[in-house]
């Protein structure tokens, strides 16, 4: 049960219990004539208290109500921070990753890389026969191979077996290329 409804039962009972305790002093009043009597003061005392804590819980939830929408606001407005907070430590680990790789191995794959480009610039170019850009041509071929060549290493050859702590903290894992 929310905290509203906690108080809201609470008022209810508390309105209750005041209306059960003066009608069992209206009932004393009449039993005795008129005489208040020291437990009819006491009776009175609790019924009274009773209806201002009912009072103030109604104040009380008219006052958390008036908050909701605010809370709300509030609420969408962290979370996005926090949405916004995690892609961004989660996109920065990528790029130290990548990083970490390119500085070991960048230069002889770019190397390679662009001499599987310069072998398809050769075996497809324009100027040959049956070549239709955006079909076979140099750039077409390459992204292919390269797309290909990730996704053959990746699922076949030497299956993902990359692990890191600060990306498991933050909920990410590389997935498999399918």
């Amino acid at each position: 049960m929310t905290t509203s409804g906690l108080c809201r039962r609470h008022q209810t009972e508390t309105e209750q219990a005041s209306k059960d305790n003066r009608a069992q002093f209206r009932e004393l009043l009449n039993q005795s004539g008129g005489i208040v009597t020291p437990e009819m003061k006491a009776l009175r005392a609790e019924y009274l208290e009773q209806q201002e804590t009912a009072t103030e819980l109604a104040g009380q939830i008219t006052e958390k109500e008036e908050l909701l929408p605010l809370l709300a606001d509030t609420t969408a407005r962290k979370a996005n921070a926090y949405v916004n907070c995690h892609h961004g430590i989660t996109e920065e680990r990528i790029d130290e990753l990548l990083r970490d790789f390119f500085i070991f191995y960048g230069s002889e794959l770019s190397c390679l890389l662009w001499m599987k480009y310069k072998q398809f610039e050769r075996n497809s170019s324009v100027h040959i026969p049956g070549i239709i850009e955006g079909i076979n041509d140099a750039d077409t071929l390459y992204r292919e191979f390269i797309l290909n060549l990730m996704l053959k290493w990746t699922n076949e050859i030497m299956p993902l077996r990359f692990r890191d702590d600060v990306m498991s903290l933050t909920g990410s894992a590389p997935i498999r290329l399918t």
